[in-house]
């Protein structure tokens, strides 16, 4: 139904009136990852096929959006000058995908783009525990497990047909997974994952499909022209401790610092938390802008440190995302806000 109400709204012309009313607001567009192989069946909100991204960009190219960098934006929040139909395009992270799918993609339609990289996964070089695990379990073709035979295993039979069946034997092996500190020992227990749901855990490793670029790779993208900034060390950002908040930043500019010469002053919030008991912190690490995973678009009178951004992946239709594009999203919840507001009159009897 939102689909075809957001059609018949296209088509009467909706859509170029809300973008004629609000061309002067800033939408920021939040992409993760790129799929390799079947990773958009695992988390479709995560992961986007290279086809989907590649007819956003010719939407976005189509319909003549003013793709700013990262730092023009801000520049252009700060002074009240924004061209209209601005959009930024932002990528979280870091998956290696990033650089073997979305930038040769970015470099075609000569767009520029902020990838905010998170750097202990980077540097540990490994794939992302609980995204492999969730990988492996959400793909395989096998209905039903029995994995006693193995120390990490449990003696019942799962149907992973069943969600909360599923989810069961996820929690198991995640549970039992980030107990194991030797390198070689978890290698083992994914290898023995990977043959019980006959997926070649090998294979998937190789290929990279949930790890993350190495510094290398992030260095040569920055040489080419791709924007790094700022996603905390370890993917944590506590809001109750300001000591540990401040080494999550300082720690991963350290090492960005290494990798681009680009001044390391935009932050994004790392899965999306975030409160206003991070920005002393924030300001006190030289922060000048921080992106949220709010929806909604952004003008002059948007706090830098609360940005809106719109999270775009496989599971959003092509009419909602140009839906909000062409800002007329941001025109209904404009007008939810308001009837929200709206006291209702009451009648006397």
């Amino acid at each position: 139904m939102k689909s075809l109400f957001l059609h018949l709204c296209k088509y009467s012309g909706l859509f170029l009136l809300a973008n004629y009313l609000l061309r002067k607001k800033l939408l920021i567009l939040c992409y993760h990852g790129f799929e390799i192989n079947n990773e958009s069946q695992f988390r479709p909100q995560l992961f986007i096929k290279k086809d989907t991204f590649e007819h956003r960009l010719k939407l976005l190219n189509r319909k003549s959006s003013y793709i700013l960098s990262l730092d023009q934006a801000v520049q252009a929040l700060e002074s009240d000058n924004l061209p209209d139909n601005s959009v930024v395009i932002t990528i979280d992270d870091g998956f290696y995908s990033v650089l073997s799918i979305a930038f040769p993609l970015l470099r075609q339609y000569d767009f520029p783009a902020t990838l905010y990289l998170t750097t202990m996964d980077m540097q540990k070089g490994q794939p992302i525990l609980h995204l492999l695990v969730g990988y492996m379990i959400e793909t395989t073709a096998i209905k039903t497990v029995h994995s006693n035979q193995y120390q990490w295993g449990t003696d019942e039979q799962i149907d992973l047909s069943f969600p909360r069946d599923k989810k069961k034997f996820t929690d198991v092996c995640l549970s039992y997974a980030e107990q194991i500190e030797s390198f070689e020992e978890l290698e083992q227990f994914y290898k023995e994952l990977g043959d019980l749901l006959e997926i070649d855990y090998e294979n998937v490793r190789d290929s990279r499909l949930v790890t993350l670029m190495s510094e290398s790779e992030a260095s040569m993208l920055a040489s080419k022209g791709l924007d790094i900034q700022l996603h905390t060390h370890t993917h944590r950002f506590p809001q109750n401790d300001e000591k540990k908040a401040s080494h999550e930043i300082r720690k991963n500019r350290q090492i960005l610092e290494k990798l681009t010469s680009t001044p390391l002053v935009h932050f994004c919030y790392p899965s999306g938390q975030w409160s206003t008991l991070h920005w002393p912190v924030l300001k006190e690490t030289g922060i000048k802008s921080a992106t949220t995973c709010l929806p909604g678009l952004n003008d002059s009178n948007v706090n830098l440190l609360a940005l809106n951004r719109f999270l775009d992946g496989e599971d959003i239709p092509d009419i909602v995302f140009e839906s909000e594009l062409y800002r007329f999203n941001e025109l209904i919840r404009k007008l939810k806000n308001t009837f929200k507001r709206s006291p209702v009159p009451i009648t006397k009897i």
